[in-house]
């Protein structure tokens, strides 16, 4: 529902998640295609080659991750 006037997009890689996650997530890439990428694994790829491939799928010069609740926010700049 937050407005904002700049472009964006939200990669979310579902690591074989066993919580709902992966459904609320089709849900929302569903109504927002164009702004929600899931990225749903066939097998856990763990927390380090899953935050990698989003390095990788990341279209913008910056990106925020998010790695769970307790993990505390990364910031960089693909540049």
């Amino acid at each position: 529902m937050q407005k904002t006037n700049f472009e964006f997009e939200v990669l979310v890689g579902d690591d074989c998640s066993t919580d709902g996650t992966s459904e609320i997530v089709s849900q929302y890439s569903k109504k927002y295609p164009d702004i929600i990428k899931h990225i749903r694994r066939q097998q856990n790829m763990g927390c380090l080659a899953n935050f990698m491939d989003l390095c990788e799928k990341a279209s913008a010069g910056y990106a925020v991750f998010l790695m769970s609740v307790s993990s505390p926010l990364i910031l960089f700049s693909k540049e």
